[in-house]
């Protein structure tokens, strides 16, 4: 069932039975096969149509939720018809989400990988970067928190779809040299002086890493999640700031990531400032990056 329009999605809920039993109050009505409930159609008001894939509403009605979350939802406004786009969100991999996307987008458009292995939605010939929105759930609050509202809106113009919202930030693979040379600089400042400071610390340099990742970043727990958890500004003050209170913690991580701690102790391979310096472009984010 693809939907191509606002009419058709009114009249694809309108259609369909919801499922019976002790959910009938949820006005569960399905996309297609009924067992899987959890990918369905559900209507905000007579304007707003929601498509929802299952995630985060397995037992959450909170439509703020499915406003800011679902992978598709079509709207009726006072200049036509718009339709939303998102993709799964932060870097998580959502196979759920684009199996999706590519059975129920409309008809004229095409879910799919491009040769870089980024997401894009396709549209008379067009490839429009699909960027994964960013935010986290607030379980006070039962509902998300979004960061950065990355997603695709078009507009319906007599059966054309016409790109209604700005390009997204791609991220792409040339190092943006001037950023890049300026902080493999503080690096190497920052690495020189680890030299002096680490080895007087011993076995806390591998025994308590996960102590200090924790310092160095309240959302992370373990070592192996430091990247995905410390943000790009953080990286870069730290690398900036001789002075800066969580300089410890990151030189801590920065061993352990350059293979640099050895029976205890800090002891850097050939290898290992090339090794921490490839995180640090990664973290503090100095590739370039496109709008598409």
């Amino acid at each position: 069932m693809r939907i191509s329009s606002f009419d058709e999605a009114v009249a694809h809920y309108n259609g369909v039975i919801p499922i019976r039993g002790a959910r009938l109050s949820d006005d569960l009505r399905p996309m297609n096969e009924r067992r899987r409930w959890w990918e369905r159609i559900a209507k905000i008001d007579e304007n707003k149509y929601v498509l929802l894939d299952g995630n985060w509403v397995w037992r959450n009605n909170n439509t703020d939720t499915w406003l800011k979350t679902c992978p598709i939802m079509w709207e009726r406004k006072e200049d036509g018809d718009y339709l939303t786009i998102r993709n799964h969100p932060n870097e998580a991999y959502g196979v759920s989400r684009y199996i999706f996307l590519q059975r129920y987008l409309p008809r004229e458009m095409w879910f799919h990988y491009g040769s870089d292995g980024k997401h894009y939605v396709e549209y008379g010939g067009v490839n429009n970067f699909l960027a994964k929105f960013k935010g986290d759930f607030d379980v006070q609050t039962n509902g998300w928190v979004i960061e950065a509202d990355h997603k695709i809106v078009f507009k319906n113009e007599d059966g054309k779809f016409i790109r209604a919202n700005e390009l997204q930030p791609k991220k792409v693979m040339r190092i943006d040299k001037e950023v890049d040379a300026h902080y493999s600089g503080k690096l190497r400042e920052m690495w020189d002086w680890m030299g002096v400071v680490l080895p007087i610390m011993g076995e806390q340099l591998r025994a308590n890493r996960d102590d200090y990742v924790k310092a160095l970043t309240e959302k992370s727990s373990t070592y192996w999640r430091w990247e995905k958890n410390l943000n790009v500004d953080e990286m870069r003050a730290i690398l900036d700031d001789a002075e800066h209170p969580k300089r410890v913690a990151l030189a801590v991580v920065l061993a352990n990531v350059g293979d640099a701690v050895i029976d205890g102790r800090f002891a850097p391979q050939p290898d290992s400032f090339k090794k921490a310096r490839n995180a640090v472009r990664k973290v503090a984010d100095v590739y370039q990056t496109e709008m598409c």
